[in-house]
């Protein structure tokens, strides 16, 4: 009897531990991160509509609007938006007057194969610095006219409605009515 109760309450403690763990590894992987990372770019502005803005390599005239997509590699909701920007993808595709760049805050030259994971392997890629861009995290999605101003602005894994915001906006042909989403 006291080996089972023994063996019982080793087992116990083992979940315990494990549970205590994991908690540390999860807060640490994602919640302390994002506090940080909020208190490092809270000085940035909430929104960059109706500002222009410059992107090394980009020339927003070559395009009536540009969609920007301010990503990274390790970013988890950037991931989980695959299937939002494959939909993209297929929408901005009958749509000449629109180019897509997706901006990398790094050198790395692997940013090809995240990109077609994502279903933006068509997509201009460019390296810059997002806080230069005001941009405060990834994922971003900015429409930049030919001026370069930005005329929406769209952050973080967007809700349903958010997303059909998005759709909206890029399959109306003259849209200048939709410039106050977020």
């Amino acid at each position: 009897m006291n080996v089972s109760k023994g063996i019982e309450a080793v087992a116990n403690l083992s979940i315990v531990l494990a549970v205590l763990i994991g908690s540390v590894v999860l807060l640490r992987n994602h919640g302390l991160d994002v506090r940080t990372q909020a208190r490092v770019e809270s000085n940035l502005p909430a929104t960059l509509v109706g500002t222009k803005i410059s992107v090394p390599d980009v020339d927003w005239a070559q395009n009536k609007e540009t969609l920007l997509f301010a990503l990274s590699k390790g970013c988890h909701f950037c991931s989980e938006s695959a299937s939002f920007y494959k939909t993209i993808a297929r929408q901005v595709a009958s749509r000449p007057d629109i180019k897509l760049v997706a901006a990398f805050p790094s050198e790395s030259t692997q940013e090809g194969e995240y990109l077609g994971s994502l279903g933006l392997s068509d997509a201009r890629v460019v390296r810059t610095q997002f806080r230069a861009m005001g941009v405060r995290g990834t994922p971003t999605l900015l429409l930049v006219d030919a001026t370069g101003r930005v005329e929406n602005m769209w952050s973080g894994k967007l809700p349903d409605s958010k997303e059909a915001e998005v759709l909206g906006r890029l399959t109306c042909q003259d849209c200048q009515s939709h410039q106050q989403s977020r």
